[in-house]
């Protein structure tokens, strides 16, 4: 996919997308890490705490990443107001979208990773990546540049789908980490 792709977009567009492409990978360094946190607390506070426990580290957490993920994606959405082509322009609100759903799909692989189900989590990744290359190869020739990132979008949001049919996030939206976790996040 990668030299058919190159090929069809020659030099210059094919470095313009891997430019934009590059924001969908903003959530590994621009993380707050709370799903990280979640994982790890959840699974200690099934052995000790309550399920009101869980929920609780589960809400602020998911609704903390989610903020942080909407927040960069904004971010991008106001930034490619700054560029007059409109490939780019348009490049990166696709990304942006994409920004945003990429860490709602990583949402859904904590919650499978929970509760160890990691065989759904491969089937997930399986179709989602024939989804995209098949996007992307049947489309590229007319979509041009927007070919590769409308397939990394539609290969998310498809994600998301598969993940929510088999198993919904199940949160109830809470900022409030400094009154309920005090230990954690550095409350009272």
């Amino acid at each position: 996919m990668f030299f058919i792709t190159a090929k069809v977009l020659g030099p210059e567009g094919f470095g313009l997308l891997k430019i934009i492409g590059f924001v969908p990978n903003l959530t590994k360094f621009g993380n707050v890490s709370f799903s990280a946190v979640a994982l790890r607390d959840i699974l200690h506070i099934r052995g000790a705490g309550t399920k009101d426990d869980i929920r609780l580290v589960k809400n602020i957490a998911y609704s903390t990443d989610i903020f942080w993920n909407a927040f960069l994606a904004l971010i991008v959405i106001f930034v490619s107001f700054c560029y007059e082509r409109a490939e780019v322009r348009w490049g990166l609100v696709i990304a942006s979208i994409t920004l945003y759903l990429n860490g709602i799909s990583r949402l859904h692989k904590v919650n499978f990773k929970i509760d160890a189900d990691f065989s759904e989590i491969a089937k997930n990744d399986v179709i989602v990546s024939v989804l995209n290359a098949s996007i992307v190869l049947s489309t590229i020739y007319f979509w041009g540049i927007f070919s590769p990132l409308s397939g990394a979008m539609f290969a998310a949001l498809t994600s998301i789908c598969m993940f929510q049919k088999v198993r919904p996030l199940g949160f109830k939206f809470d900022f409030n980490f400094v009154m309920h976790v005090p230990g954690i996040y550095g409350g009272s």
